[in-house]
């Protein structure tokens, strides 16, 4: 092996050259020994092999560096290129414009002339045209109304009609019952310290004329009164893009069986006696202030739940709100509450004589129980889920039974939570 290739190989080796620049520089040392005369009467040169790898590798940079610039002159050019083809075109759109503007003109204008060579009536023409594009817009409009019960053009009017009256004796007879279904409006049944009722409407129709918006609202719309209880049953104004609030006085001493139902609105009841409650509505929270009742069944498809007490047996069901009930006074309280998202707290009475009957589940949260007057005091805190009895359950008075899932909160049991 010559003493050039050796040296190349340890330049290698060295880490002085990289390989792709070796094979290079052995490859033209190949082609050097093949073509190189051979002298015999005189001694070869010798060659400095170093130079001669120096310069080839500033031939090579020097090379990179051209090409490199003759990229970005390229890139350039290329810019240059582009930007003249944009003008370009857009030139060519603004002359197509103005030429559909002039021929558009052109045709006008012969439209004109011939109309007023053959005595013909421009403004009739005009006016059959329009007509039949106004029965195009219309066939439209009217599939609109079909497809969403409502016509684009139509104006919203208000109507608000008072209803009162007096239920039958109470003594020695069921709980009157209130029955009351609507949609697009909330729902409020409140107490107060008088023998008779009050009920206001407040509808909200869509309609061409205040006429046809006021027999819209009379048909739709049935309030029924007997000495039992109130019907109101307003849900077939959903399919005409309307709504109607509904709120009811209704008297303290007495007891009644609520079914409440809303297609989007909240739900309130306050200061009233209940033997039961079912409530339900699509869209919006639903509160019961210092009511008094034995069951409620409360359900909501988007909105917060919050009971501050009064109900022993109650089930709360939303699909995103958080949940907020209080335990009564009563010997026993059952609670069934789950969200899809959302917090729930639950505040116990402090007292000594607590027993409890927990399973209480969360996905994304804590479970934090905090009973210090419970029979022996107890605290327990879980990732996820908690499941727990309290010793010799059957046999105690005071009894809280509680399932509770959420499926992204926490949930949270004390004396002292915030309802």
């Amino acid at each position: 092996m010559s003493e050039e290739r050796k040296m190349i190989l340890k330049m290698i080796e060295d880490g002085k050259i990289k390989a792709d620049e070796a094979l290079l520089l052995l490859e033209a040392l190949g082609k050097s020994e093949t073509t190189r005369p051979v002298e015999y009467d005189e001694p070869e040169e010798p060659v400095d092999v170093k130079e001669s790898l120096y310069q080839m590798k500033t031939e090579m940079k020097e090379a990179a560096r051209e090409a490199k610039r003759i990229a970005k002159e390229a890139a350039r050019e290329a810019r240059i290129r582009a930007k003249e083809m944009e003008r370009a075109a857009r030139e060519q759109a603004r002359q197509r414009r103005e030429q559909i503007k002039n021929e558009t003109m052109r045709d006008l204008h012969e439209e004109r002339r011939h109309y007023q060579e053959n005595d013909l009536d421009l403004e009739e023409s005009l006016r059959t045209t329009l007509d039949g594009v106004g029965g195009i817009v219309t066939s439209v409009l009217s599939g609109v109304e079909k497809a969403f019960g409502f016509n684009v053009f139509d104006s919203s009017y208000t109507f608000e009609e008072q209803i009162e009256g007096t239920f039958g004796d109470s003594e020695n007879k069921k709980a009157d019952f209130i029955h009351i279904q609507t949609a697009n409006g909330k729902v409020e049944c409140l107490g107060w310290n008088r023998e008779d009722f009050r009920l206001i409407l407040v509808k909200k129709i869509r309609a061409g004329s205040e006429e046809e918006a006021r027999a819209k609202a009379e048909s739709r719309v049935t309030v029924s009164h007997t000495d039992s209880g109130l019907i109101v049953d307003g849900k077939s104004l959903n399919g005409i893009n309307s709504g109607m609030s509904v709120e009811l006085w209704l008297p303290k001493n007495r007891v009644y069986d609520f079914t409440l139902d809303t297609g989007n609105g909240r739900i309130a009841l306050e200061d009233v006696n209940a033997e039961s409650i079912e409530v339900r509505t699509s869209n919006g929270r639903v509160s019961m202030v210092g009511v008094e009742g034995k069951v409620a069944h409360l359900r909501s498809s988007n909105g917060s739940i919050r009971c501050d007490g009064g109900i022993p047996l109650l089930t709360a069901y939303t699909s995103n709100g958080s949940i907020s009930v209080a335990s009564t006074d009563s010997d026993s309280n059952t609670f069934e509450l789950t969200t899809t998202n959302g917090t729930i707290r639950v505040r116990v009475p402090d007292c000594d004589d607590l027993a409890h009957d927990f399973d209480l589940s969360t996905s994304f949260g804590k479970v934090k129980v905090d009973l210090p007057g419970a029979v022996g005091g107890y605290q327990a805190t879980a990732k996820n889920r908690l499941v727990d009895t309290s010793t010799g359950f059957d046999t105690y008075s005071r009894k809280l039974r509680l399932a509770a899932v959420t499926s992204n909160g926490n949930i949270v049991v004390n004396p002292d939570e915030e309802i």
